[in-house]
């Protein structure tokens, strides 16, 4: 009788001695195809989403980046000198404009100081023998300060240092001159309005009438190119670092001057601003190589077989010279490298070009004018990145270094075809960038303005203002007219969104986890595969159904045999029997 579990055959007594293990083992196999293949569609849609996931996390990586110089203040970098600056330190920022301006500091702001005029032989000697109390003023406010019998001097200093109502605005601290101890009160604060005046030290050691000021409060004075134009009138400030004066620009006081002054020059700091662009270029070849790698072809190999399961956008070349990676070929991946080389290659949105007679436009519209280009030399390790021609980059620097600024990170600044009509606003994510018709009407009877409108849509009309329409891709655009004469008029305006945030924004749409295009794709494939995963379990089982199928025929099969072979040895025995009657 044969026994079988789990498709092995055990053959109890005599057998066949067939191997039927290796028998099913081999027809299972066979019957795998459908299985194997459909595991390997399964790795190649994980490696796909995979693929896809990482390129995702690559853009997001890139946006990052590109945050980092997104806007005008951050891109359009200013560096300050000070002709002294042992005198005069300075700072700047991107809001202060280029030029020189020379400072006169007359006096620095100060803090008041006054020192006991009792001197103390030891830290540990009482100040009182009776509860007593301090009174003092401090920038016009009045405090009292409780004083116990028998505080030393020390215990004293720290009382008054821990006194709530006034440790963050007036200090006390014990100074020497060799033999004895002089208690030293300083106000905090800097300027004319902080002062401090002792009123009544009780029965203290130390009284008001005897007390040194040694340092009195007082203001900052100072002039800036020139003005206060008096000779006893001041720029006065109650700090020594200072900028509301010129804006953009902090002033350090370490010192007075002479009455020539010092001067302060403020230009574009060019190096720093060729450094973000080198970057800009560098992290955009990044994105670029990435995606070309997956989209590539690699020569050296064939095409796999065909099948009705696999995807539109096969990675098989159909010409069978060629296999490509990952993705290639995928729709995906070919709007995500579209859509950012349009960006980079393209005039920058909101932007016109610049007519050299009319004095309107942009000086800088486009990457290719500032020297950046993309390489189409196919033999080329660099085929299809951006290239830098610096010397082109560094005059254009040189030459309107706001302008190639602009070209980079402007984000809602705009501009007019003409004098008559002014740019005033854009909302930043709601006004989009681009360029707008103007036409509105002038009452020849009123001399008001009457009506407008913007890409042919009516706008909002306020006095002299036009403001586009709430729904509208001109939303929270505004513009004043400034020329009255009636009649009707065109205009055109554009609103400008520099290379950085255009590129951020595009990112974002691509990368956003409820529609991006990445993430749709991604999502797309996760289901092929969970359907796939689907479609194995029933193949799977229809496997294990086969192979029980299989060890149940080949079990009946051996005890067959194995009964055959018993006839077979008792034929043979009667044969013998036979022969020997």
């Amino acid at each position: 009788m044969a026994e079988y579990t789990s498709g092995s055959i055990n053959i109890s007594g005599l057998g066949s001695e067939t191997d039927w293990d290796t028998i099913i083992e081999a027809q299972l196999t066979a019957a795998s195809y459908r299985y194997n293949q459909m595991d390997d569609w399964k790795s190649e849609w994980e490696e796909k989403a995979e693929a896809l996931r990482d390129l995702n996390s690559l853009l997001l990586a890139y946006k990052t980046a590109l945050s980092d110089f997104d806007t005008s203040t951050k891109f359009l970098t200013k560096a300050a000198t000070s002709s002294d600056a042992s005198l005069v330190g300075v700072d700047v920022d991107s809001d202060a404009d280029s030029g020189s301006h020379n400072v006169v500091v007359d006096q620095l702001a100060t803090n008041d100081i006054w020192v006991t005029g009792t001197g103390f032989t030891d830290t540990a000697e009482a100040l009182t023998d009776t509860n007593t109390t301090l009174t003092f003023e401090y920038a016009g406010e009045e405090y009292t300060l409780e004083v116990a019998a028998g505080t030393t001097v020390s215990e004293f200093v720290t009382q008054f240092n821990s006194n709530p109502e006034t440790k963050d605005m007036v200090r006390a601290t014990l100074i020497s001159n060799g033999g004895e101890y002089y208690i030293q009160f300083k106000g905090m604060d800097l300027g004319a309005d902080n002062t401090l005046d002792f009123k009544d030290t009780g029965s203290l050691d130390f009284t008001a009438a005897d007390m040194e000021q040694t340092q009195t409060a007082g203001n900052a004075k100072l002039k800036v190119d020139g003005w206060p134009t008096g000779a006893d009138e001041w720029i006065e400030r109650d700090t020594n670092h200072i900028s509301d004066i010129v804006e953009g620009l902090t002033l350090h006081l370490y010192d007075t001057t002479s009455a020539d002054g010092i001067e302060v020059n403020i230009k574009v700091d060019t190096d720093t601003m060729k450094e973000n662009i080198l970057a800009f270029v560098d992290y955009t070849n990044q994105v670029r190589a990435a995606i070309s790698e997956l989209d590539a072809y690699d020569d050296s190999t064939s095409s796999s077989d065909d099948d009705d399961e696999e995807e539109e956008d096969s990675s098989v070349d159909v010409s069978g010279s060629k296999t490509g990676r990952v993705l290639s070929g995928n729709y995906g991946i070919e709007i995500v490298e579209q859509n950012l080389k349009n960006l980079v290659s393209s005039t920058a949105p909101g932007f016109a070009y610049y007519d050299s007679e009319t004095g309107l436009g942009d000086k800088y519209s486009s990457l290719a004018q500032i020297g950046i280009t993309t390489c189409t030399d196919q033999n080329s390790d660099s085929f299809g990145l951006l290239e830098v021609d610096e010397d082109v980059l560094q005059k254009a620097l040189e030459a309107y270094p706001e302008a190639v600024a602009e070209l980079f990170a402007a984000n809602g600044s705009g501009t007019t075809d003409t004098n008559e009509v002014s740019f005033v606003s854009a909302i930043e994510g709601i006004t989009s960038p681009g360029e707008y018709d103007i036409e509105y009407e002038i009452d020849s009877g009123t001399g008001e303005l009457v009506s407008a409108t913007i890409n042919g849509n009516a706008a909002t009309i306020s006095g002299w203002s036009i403001i586009g329409a709430a729904g509208t891709p001109e939303a929270g655009l505004s513009l004043r007219v400034n020329t009255h004469i009636a009649g009707t008029h065109e205009a055109s305006a554009h609103v400008k969104q520099g290379l950085i945030p255009a590129l951020s924004a595009e990112v974002a749409e691509l990368t956003s986890t409820e529609n991006g295009v990445l993430t749709i794709i991604a999502d797309n494939y996760d289901e092929i595969i969970a359907n796939t995963e689907k479609k194995m379990e029933q193949e799977q089982n229809r496997l294990d159904r086969l192979e029980r199928d299989l060890t149940n025929r080949y079990a009946k099969l051996e005890a067959l045999l194995a009964e055959l072979e018993g006839v077979q040895d008792n034929l043979d025995d009667l044969v013998s029997q036979l022969s020997s009657d």
